[in-house]
């Protein structure tokens, strides 16, 4: 990522992502989570 008032400079692009997971599937949604994630 460029820096600020530093043309030519580069920096590094930090994500940070925030999952929230459900406490509880039905086995419906366990199989079609098991075939998505192989």
């Amino acid at each position: 990522m460029p820096i600020s008032n530093k043309p030519g400079e580069r920096g590094d692009l930090r994500i940070n992502f925030d999952i929230a997971f459900p406490r509880h599937l039905t086995t419906l949604q366990k199989m079609a989570l098991a075939k998505i994630l192989g």
